[in-house]
C-alpha cells in the first residue's frame, strides 16, 4: 500500500505542476507572496514527484530480487547486480549493461535510469519570452494635419499691410542653402509606453519628385545673353538684364535668351571673369509668374506646383566650371498631396510608411490671378471618409487656403531660383564663393558660403528629400495654426511584459516515466502475487 500511496502521490505533484503550468500559460509572470518564482515552484514540487516515483519503483525492483532469487541457485554477482539497481541510477545503469532482453526487472531499471535528467525536463517546460500586451490605461496619438492653416504676422512696406511668409516652413527649407541643412521639429507624437501602433490615416503633405536631364539638355557654347546670373545684377524680369560674354552650358528657354547654367565670364581682355557653377532656374518666373517650359519639363500634368525648377551643378565646382565640366542637371517639383500612412512606434522610434497619394484637383488652369500678378488663386480641398475624424459623419476636409499656399510658395521664391557664384578677383565686393538669392527682392541678396548642399556629388534627389521631409513635419505640428488646429490620430499602446509560455513538450519524460512506474509497480503486483499461489 505505501508503494501504490507513493505513486499517488507523485502523480498528484505532477498534476499540481500541470495545472499551475496551464493556468499562467500565456500570461504575465506572477508575483506571487514571499518571492517564490515559477521556477522555485516547480523545483519543489518536482523533487516530490520525483522522490515519490523512484520510492515504489525501487521497492518493486527490490521485490523482484527475492523473487528471482526464490527459483534456484543463482550467481551471487547477479544477486549484487540486482540490489545495486535498486539502490540508484549506478547500479541501474550496470544492470542494464548486463542484462541480455527485456526483463521486468530492467524496465524498473531504466526507469530508475531516466530520472536522472527529471529536474532538467521540468526546468525546460517554462520559459519567460518578452510580449506586447495591450495597455488600456495608456493613450497613444499621433500628429497629422487636416486642414493646414498656419497664421503668420503681417507686414507693413510702401504704404501696404501684407502677410509674411510661412516662417517655419523656411526655417527647415532655406538652411539648405547656407549650411548642412536644418534641424527639424520632428513629427509630434504621444506614445507612453514606447511602442504604439496607428490605425492608418490621412494627412496634408508636400510631395517631390526629381528627374535627371539628359546630358544634351545643355547647349555648351560662348554667348553674349541674359547676364542675370551674376551675383552684381539685381534680377528685374525675363529680358530685362544686361548681356555679358561667357562661355558655358546655356538652357535654351523657349521665347527668352539663352540662360548660362554652369560656366564663367569673359572679360574684354579674355580672362575669365565670375564663376557660375551651380544655377537653380525656376520654371515660373518669381516676378512676373510667366511659366517657361510650360511651367514644366517633365511634369506637366501636375496641379500648380509649389515649385518646379531646374537645377545645374557642375562637378568640381569652380575649378569644373572654368574646365567646361559637363554638369549634371535635375528637374524637382514640389506640390500638395494628402497622404495616407501607416504608422508606428517601436521602442520610441517613429516608422512611418506611406500607403497612398491622392492628388489635388483644380479648373483653373492658372493660378495666378491674370490682372494682379501678385494673388494667388488656387485653393486645395479635398473631402474623405476619415476613421479617426471627430465629426458625426466620419468625415475631414483637406486641403489650404490660397493665401497659405502663396505664403509657401514664397518661402520656395527664396531658394529657386538661386544661383552659386565665385566673384572675379576685382569684384569690389567680395571675390570668395557666394550664393545669390532671393531674386524677389529689390535689392541683391548674397550669402558667403564654404559649400551648397546641392553641389555635386552631393545627391540632389536627396537633399531635396531632406527639405520636403522637413516641412511635412511643420504641416503636420501645424503648430500657428489660425483655428488653434492640432490634429491627431489615435493609436494603441502597448507594453512589453514577461510572460509565461509552457512549452509542453517538455513534460513528455515525466509523464512517461510516471505511467511506465504504474505499469511496473502493477506487473510486480501480479508477479509477486503468482509466486507467493
Amino acid at each position: 500500500m505505501m508503494e501504490i500511496f507513493s505513486w499517488i502521490f507523485s502523480f498528484i505533484c505532477m498534476m499540481i505542476i500541470a495545472i499551475v503550468l496551464w493556468k499562467y500559460d500565456g500570461k504575465q509572470l506572477p508575483q506571487w507572496k514571499l518571492g517564490v518564482s515559477i521556477n522555485a515552484f516547480i523545483s519543489i514540487f518536482s523533487g516530490f514527484a520525483k522522490s515519490a516515483l523512484l520510492l515504489p519503483t525501487a521497492e518493486a525492483l527490490g521485490q523482484l530480487k527475492w523473487d528471482w532469487f526464490k527459483k534456484g541457485e543463482k550467481k551471487m554477482m547477479d544477486f549484487e547486480v540486482m540490489d545495486s539497481a535498486s539502490r540508484g541510477p549506478w547500479g541501474s545503469m550496470v544492470m542494464l549493461a548486463r542484462t541480455k532482453g527485456v526483463t521486468l526487472a530492467s524496465v524498473g531499471a531504466a526507469i530508475i535510469l531516466l530520472s536522472l535528467p527529471l529536474d532538467l525536463f521540468f526546468q525546460q517546460i517554462v520559459s519567460y519570452p518578452a510580449k506586447a500586451l495591450l495597455d488600456p490605461s495608456s493613450n497613444a496619438t499621433i500628429s497629422r494635419s487636416i486642414f493646414y492653416d498656419p497664421a503668420q504676422g503681417e507686414y507693413y512696406s510702401d504704404g501696404f499691410w501684407g502677410d509674411g511668409q510661412e516662417t517655419e516652413i523656411e526655417a527647415v527649407t532655406i538652411p539648405f542653402l547656407y549650411a548642412n541643412g536644418a534641424v527639424t521639429p520632428g513629427v509630434s507624437f504621444d506614445c507612453p509606453t514606447g511602442n504604439c501602433t496607428y490605425d492608418p490615416f490621412y494627412t496634408m503633405a508636400a510631395d517631390f519628385q526629381c528627374k535627371q536631364m539628359p546630358p544634351t539638355f545643355l547647349e555648351f557654347g560662348c554667348k553674349n545673353t541674359s547676364a542675370e546670373w551674376m551675383s552684381s545684377v539685381i534680377y528685374k524680369a525675363p529680358k530685362l538684364a544686361p548681356n555679358v560674354t561667357s562661355c558655358g552650358y546655356y538652357m535654351n528657354v523657349p521665347n527668352n535668351p539663352p540662360q548660362l547654367m554652369a560656366g564663367y565670364e569673359i572679360n574684354a581682355d579674355g580672362s575669365i571673369g565670375e564663376v557660375l557653377s551651380t544655377r537653380m532656374f525656376a520654371l515660373t518666373d518669381v516676378i512676373t509668374n510667366e511659366r517657361f517650359f510650360g511651367g514644366s519639363i517633365n511634369y506637366k500634368n501636375l496641379i500648380h506646383p509649389i515649385v518646379d525648377f531646374v537645377i545645374a551643378s557642375t562637378p568640381d565646382r569652380f575649378d569644373g566650371a572654368k574646365a567646361n565640366n559637363t554638369p549634371i542637371v535635375h528637374e524637382c517639383e514640389i506640390h500638395w498631396v494628402v497622404k495616407k500612412l501607416q504608422s508606428k512606434v517601436v521602442s520610441g522610434t517613429l516608422i512611418e510608411e506611406a500607403l497612398e497619394t491622392l492628388q489635388f484637383e483644380s479648373d483653373l488652369d492658372d493660378p495666378w490671378d491674370p490682372e494682379d500678378s501678385g494673388i494667388y488663386l488656387a485653393n486645395f480641398s479635398m473631402s474623405l471618409d476619415d476613421v479617426h475624424a471627430f465629426t458625426n459623419d466620419k468625415k475631414s476636409l483637406f486641403g489650404l487656403t490660397n493665401q497659405t499656399a502663396l505664403q509657401v510658395l514664397q518661402v520656395w521664391s527664396i531658394q529657386a531660383p538661386s544661383t552659386e557664384n565665385l566673384p572675379s578677383q576685382d569684384n569690389p565686393i567680395t571675390s570668395v564663393p557666394i550664393i545669390k538669392y532671393a531674386w524677389i527682392e529689390t535689392h541683391i541678396q548674397r550669402l558667403v558660403v564654404p559649400q551648397l548642399l546641392f553641389d555635386t556629388p552631393n545627391n540632389i534627389t536627396e537633399q531635396v528629400g531632406r527639405q520636403v521631409s522637413g516641412m511635412n513635419e511643420v504641416i503636420r505640428r501645424n503648430t500657428n495654426s489660425r483655428a488653434g488646429r492640432q490634429e491627431v490620430a489615435v493609436g494603441k499602446a502597448f507594453k512589453y511584459v514577461v510572460v509565461v509560455h509552457i512549452r509542453w513538450q517538455w513534460i513528455t519524460l515525466p509523464a512517461a516515466l510516471l505511467l511506465f512506474s504504474l505499469i511496473f509497480l502493477v506487473a510486480t503486483v501480479v508477479r509477486s502475487s503468482k509466486e507467493q499461489d
